[in-house]
C-alpha cells in the first residue's frame, strides 16, 4: 500500500471515530418554563427534555432573557423551536440535566 493509500485509510478511520455523536435539531414544543432568581432560564419540552430541566445559558443575563423570550413566544404561540444537540443522536434521546443548546429557532 503506497504512502498516500494509508494517510487516506488513517484519515478516513479518524473521520469514522469523530462521526459517533452527530448531532441533531429536534422541533420541540415548550411545556414549562422557569426564570430563576438566579439569572438562569430552564426549560421542558415534549422530546429531548421531558423529565430533566434543560436550560439557557447563553453567558449573560441579556442573552438568556433573549431565549426566555423566545421560549415564552413559542409556548404562547403553540409553535414548535428548533434546537440544536450537537450530544444526541437522535430526538428521542434524553438530554442531561441542564443541558443548553448552542442556539435554537422559532419558524
Amino acid at each position: 500500500m503506497s504512502p498516500l493509500s494509508k494517510f487516506t485509510l488513517g484519515m478516513l478511520i479518524a473521520s469514522v471515530n469523530t462521526l459517533t455523536i452527530a448531532g441533531v435539531t429536534c422541533n420541540e414544543n415548550i411545556t414549562s418554563t422557569i426564570l430563576h432568581s438566579n439569572g438562569n432560564v430552564y426549560f421542558l419540552s415534549d422530546k429531548t427534555c421531558t423529565t430533566s430541566w434543560c436550560q439557557i445559558n447563553w453567558g449573560t443575563d441579556d442573552k438568556n432573557k433573549k431565549g426566555l423570550a423566545m421560549l415564552l413566544l413559542a409556548k404562547a404561540t403553540s409553535k414548535p423551536v428548533t434546537f440544536n444537540w450537537p450530544n444526541l443522536n437522535a430526538c428521542t434521546e434524553a438530554n442531561p440535566v441542564y443541558t443548553s443548546p448552542p442556539y435554537m429557532s422559532l419558524d
